[in-house]
């Protein structure tokens, strides 16, 4: 069997990643071939990577770190995923990193001899409008910004997600803002939840299709800089409850009292899951200051489950934790009887890029 053929794709926290991903996976299965998936991220207990499991796509994790300061790592995943023969192989990179091509896409190339794509960055068009100045909407941070900004510099292929959220014309806007403003790297507009354009960007990055990138001028005191403006919680929370509730009605309410008492504060990404087992999972996020979204159910009442929560956001760790823990006290409000126990904390910045190659 030929090797598999390898898709890294990066963007800022929030853009999606896991959502386009987990569409292409799908897509890919419709259509007779298999799909596995490498998730990274700086912590542990990653919702995305219970999300992978529960549609039985094989999954490998690279944690505590970005996937160049962890290639090591990063090589014995893409060994344990290659055992499942795929014919994709999915790589999320954490939404902080950059200089991909250089430290992670040429290394798997020219090391580990792997037929990796073009590289993909995957932006939420809404975030993309406040960015370009497209739309109002509370600025990033001046690190942030940069981060953002170099993300989209490097991209081969940039991918416009989420195109369901907005309207032809601010789709058309958009792309010819970001055409003009990267005019050596591709576009493809999907969006996960419709289905569409899949197929497009699949197309675009068959070898031959993309140019070779330019390489990218990376200030790495500046690039830590720029990940430190991130705040990161990763939470799991046993619940037991003294009778049963629906499980959309807890996901629910803990979103509601996530949003309030993150008020004020920049969310990059809020991701949190309510799982039963691992085919029962129920998943609620949100960004920015949008309100909060199920985003998968299932239909069972329970009287135990774990909570995992996984948020990022341009603000003190610290600020995230006493938000979490207000949270988690509203929602024992509304459910009498409601024990909650966590079994998994942590709440930290991202450690400063190392990267172990850059060619």
């Amino acid at each position: 069997m030929s090797q598999p053929r390898y898709i890294l794709l990066g963007g800022f926290p929030g853009a999606g990643k896991t959502a386009a991903l987990l569409a292409l996976a799908r897509h890919l299965r419709k259509q007779g071939r298999t799909a596995a998936f490498i998730a990274n991220n700086h912590g542990a207990e990653l919702i995305d990577t219970a999300e992978f499991r529960l549609e039985a796509f094989p999954v490998e994790e690279v944690s505590g770190g970005d996937l160049a300061s962890r290639f090591s790592s990063l090589a014995a995943a893409v060994k344990k995923v290659a055992a499942s023969n795929p014919n994709v192989v999915l790589v999320e990179a954490v939404g902080t990193t950059l200089d991909l091509n250089a430290t992670v896409a040429g290394p798997l190339r020219r090391l580990e001899g792997l037929e990796v794509a073009p590289l993909s960055v995957l932006v939420d068009p809404v975030r993309a409008e406040q960015v370009l100045g497209l739309a109002p909407g509370k600025p990033l941070v001046p690190e942030l910004l940069a981060l953002y900004r170099q993300q989209l510099e490097e991209a081969q292929v940039i991918v416009i997600g989420q195109s369901d959220r907005l309207d032809d014309a601010r789709l058309d806007r958009l792309r010819q803002q970001l055409f003009t403003a990267h005019p050596s790297a591709k576009l493809v507009v999907i969006s996960a939840a419709q289905d569409r354009g899949l197929e497009d960007w699949l197309r675009l990055i068959k070898a031959g299709a993309v140019d070779r990138p330019v390489p990218l001028k990376v200030d790495l005191a500046a690039y830590a800089e720029s990940a430190a403006a991130v705040g990161c919680l990763n939470a799991v929370i046993e619940l037991t409850l003294s009778r049963e509730a629906s499980s959309t009605a807890l996901l629910e309410s803990i979103g509601r009292h996530l949003r309030h008492a993150l008020a004020g504060v920049d969310v990059l990404h809020l991701h949190a899951a309510l799982r039963l087992d691992d085919t029962r999972i129920g998943t609620i996020h949100f960004i920015g200051d949008g309100p909060p979204e199920v985003a998968r159910s299932f239909a069972e009442d329970l009287e135990f489950g774990e909570l995992m929560i996984n948020l990022r956001a341009a603000t003190h760790p610290e600020q995230l934790h006493t938000a979490v823990r207000a949270a988690i006290v509203g929602m024992a409000g509304e459910f009498p009887g409601l024990i909650t126990e966590f079994a998994h904390l942590h709440y930290f910045r991202p450690a400063p890029p190392q990267p172990v190659h850059r060619l």
